[in-house]
């Protein structure tokens, strides 16, 4: 049985055959006439807020003490994804821009949220972010 068909997340069977794994995806859409750094995207700010976190890894206090842990937050809005990652098909410069800026020190954070049919939300646990 083929995994459900769905624009806002992906299969991952670890390529080799495997359990099927729902993934979020982070940034899906069209580059409409948005340009990062001279290059089309999804989502022009998305790739800003990262580099603005990104800017902020060394500020410290007047003591020169670190006092900053910039940190990217993916809220996935569906209980049934196991992790969340940068959408290189549908945005290569924003998957790119993640991974620099995580390598370069911003932490990445993602928690799933389950939603009730009564349309209550509640926080459904952390799952990893694929860099």
């Amino acid at each position: 049985v083929a995994p459900p068909s769905d624009t806002t997340t992906g299969a991952a069977d670890g390529g080799n055959g495997g359990s099927y794994e729902r993934t979020a995806l982070f940034s899906w859409g069209r580059a409409r006439n948005q340009k990062f750094e001279g290059r089309s995207v999804v989502s022009e700010r998305a790739c800003k807020h990262l580099r603005n976190l990104q800017s902020l890894i060394n500020e410290g206090d007047d003591n020169g003490a670190t006092t900053t842990t910039p940190v990217v937050l993916f809220v996935v809005n569906r209980s049934d994804c196991e992790s969340v990652r940068a959408c290189q098909e549908k945005c290569p410069v924003f998957a790119e821009v993640l991974a620099e800026v995580v390598h370069a020190g911003v932490r990445e954070l993602a928690v799933r949220v389950r939603w009730t049919e009564e349309g209550e939300c509640f926080f459904d646990g952390v799952v990893p972010v694929k860099v």
